[in-house]
């Protein structure tokens, strides 16, 4: 996440912009290393149980061949997830703007601009999709991120809405009414992560593009908390 010394208003100096990059790289990586674990199964597998007879109408026919089989169409299929991934992402990386600051805050409203990258050209409306998403604590922290936390995560709230085509040329607005009750943002691994996102999806001629951000939720203001904490010092000091 970076800070960008860039107004977003050129008449109104009081908004800063707060930039955050899409995730959608990281969709590739799980995949690949889903084809090599499978790869290397089925080839543990012959190893072990060589030599195989794959016809069927023999007395050594063994019937480990069809796992070798299954593993083989598992990989295969991790490996078309993989190209199809690597494949939207050549399409460039969104990023999400936020004003006044680089986070959200649970019970106010989620408000900023998602640029897309350039020469995208979108076919139809776009949907916007808000989620608080729940990760096991068995979750590796390398798979903690956009796009892996669909394969074991609680939907905890979630909301979506859709942008007409013509309203994405500048830009994909943003705005979002946060609930009030639902979990704060907590990245520890040990009690289970919590994680905000919001994804975009965009119909496109050939491949759609979908790209992921991960927005930090609290439920007050950290810089509240800070000028609470001074204030409370100053005072102590008196």
């Amino acid at each position: 996440m970076n800070r960008k010394g860039q107004l977003a208003d050129p008449t109104d100096d009081s908004e800063e912009v707060f930039r955050i990059e899409s995730g959608t790289g990281y969709g590739v990586f799980p995949h690949v290393v889903m084809m090599l674990l499978l790869i290397a199964a089925a080839i543990a597998v012959v190893a072990y149980f060589s030599p195989l007879t794959i016809d069927i109408n023999s007395p050594d026919f063994n019937p480990v061949v069809v796992l070798v089989i299954f593993l083989g169409l598992a990989a295969a299929g991790e490996a078309m997830k993989a190209v199809r991934s690597w494949s939207r992402n050549r399409k460039g990386v969104s990023v999400l703007e936020l004003r006044d600051r680089p986070y959200a805050v649970l019970g106010q409203e989620l408000r900023g601009t998602i640029r897309l990258p350039a020469g995208l050209r979108p076919s139809g409306p776009s949907d916007l999709l808000l989620e608080c998403l729940e990760i096991g604590g068995s979750t590796p922290k390398i798979l903690v991120g956009p796009s892996a936390v669909a394969r074991n995560a609680a939907v905890g709230w979630k909301s979506l809405q859709s942008v007409e085509a013509f309203q994405v040329q500048h830009g994909i607005p943003v705005r979002f009414q946060l609930p009030t009750t639902d979990p704060v943002t907590d990245t520890s691994i040990r009690r289970g992560v919590v994680q905000w996102e919001l994804e975009v999806r965009i119909p496109c001629e050939g491949q759609d593009y979908k790209a992921r951000f991960v927005v930090p939720v609290f439920d007050r203001d950290p810089e509240e908390n800070d000028t609470e904490e001074a204030e409370w010092d100053e005072t102590s000091r008196e």
